[in-house]
């Protein structure tokens, strides 16, 4: 591949990612953070009713790490559930298997595929919401949330 070439698919690429991250960082607000330009960031999904709120504490949250790669979307980025707070490790692995058929589905297709997971894991959280009783625990606590293992979603052609 000529540099020339090399340089374009980058310039491409480095476009996709900064036009999604802001998409992403107007959709998800106070629940956006920018860790890393153009290369991670971190999303937290809380329910989306207020009715699931007691004291400002959600009953549940996933806090979701992206870290892009030059080949986004072809290639799946790594997707890491950082932190959860009332999700077993059960539910924790099902949102895995959810995040990577969404993202699976996306790069087979060239598409962006953040949004979509974050919708996946949403409708996820919202319904563990709906199941919980109010809980007053506070979310800042580290005692609160567990930490969940890295998994890193396998390139396209893959098998998990």
């Amino acid at each position: 591949m000529s540099s020339k070439n090399s340089r374009s698919i980058s310039s491409n690429w480095l476009t996709r990612v900064s036009d999604e991250i802001e998409a992403l960082n107007e959709i998800y607000l106070d629940t956006f953070k920018l860790i890393t330009p153009n290369q991670t960031i971190q999303i937290k999904i809380i329910p989306n009713s207020l009715k699931v709120f007691q004291n400002t504490n959600p009953k549940c949250m996933v806090k979701l790490v992206i870290d892009y790669n030059p080949n986004y979307p072809k290639v799946l980025p790594t997707l890491t559930i950082s932190k959860t707070y009332n999700f077993t490790k059960k539910e924790t692995d099902e949102m895995y298997t959810k995040m990577y058929e969404t993202a699976q589905e996306c790069s087979e297709n060239n598409m962006e595929m953040i949004h979509e997971i974050c919708t996946v894991i949403q409708e996820i959280v919202n319904k563990k919401a709906q199941q919980n009783e109010p809980l007053n625990l506070s979310i800042n606590s580290s005692d609160n949330l567990s930490d969940t293992e890295e998994v890193n979603l396998p390139k396209k052609g893959n098998k998990k």
